[in-house]
């Protein structure tokens, strides 16, 4: 799969895509990236709104979040109980970044973070490039981060491409 999108594209899907990462739970946020990566798309949350309208939306997604934390749990092998880590990855990624995020980049922060914790992204490229507002350079750097030691690391491929694409995938509407 091809995740390429263009700038014009990019800045606009943010303008009408632009949420309250603070409002968002860890749930939603193992749900969106599980429906992303089944290739299905959740609906918008009540959460998420546009820079010009604030309606609520209605809430639903392709599966439950229950479904999705197991899923995601099975995917890299999380602990039983993951909501007070992605709590913290979600309070490290308000708290560090300054440019406006999408849900879907939002959570594919939050998943980076939750592996390799906030010291990382608060040291990252991935983290500068994206507060100076060069959102498709800061996509590029995920892809850095698949290794163990000096060794490649399939697993960490895998995610960092799941991630990535995730992060520049436009939100459902």
């Amino acid at each position: 799969m091809n995740a390429t999108v263009n700038q014009s594209e990019l800045k606009s899907d943010l303008r009408q895509n632009v949420i309250e990462p603070k409002l968002e739970s860890g749930s939603a946020i193992f749900n969106s990236l599980y429906c992303w990566l089944k290739g299905t798309a959740p609906q918008a949350s009540a959460r998420q709104t546009s820079a010009r309208q604030t309606s609520a939306r209605q809430p639903a997604s392709c599966t439950t979040n229950a479904e999705a934390i197991q899923i995601i749990k099975q995917f890299e092998g999380f602990p039983a109980d993951v909501e007070p880590n992605v709590a913290e990855a979600e309070r490290m990624v308000r708290q560090l970044v300054t440019v406006p995020l999408t849900l879907n980049q939002f959570s594919a922060l939050v998943s980076f973070t939750y592996q390799l914790g906030a010291s990382t992204l608060k040291q990252s490229e991935l983290l500068k490039q994206l507060n100076a507002g060069r959102y498709r350079a800061a996509a590029k750097e995920f892809e850095l981060w698949i290794y163990v030691g000096s060794s490649r690391f399939p697993k960490l491929v895998a995610r960092r491409i799941a991630e990535r694409r995730l992060f520049l995938s436009p939100c459902a509407q």
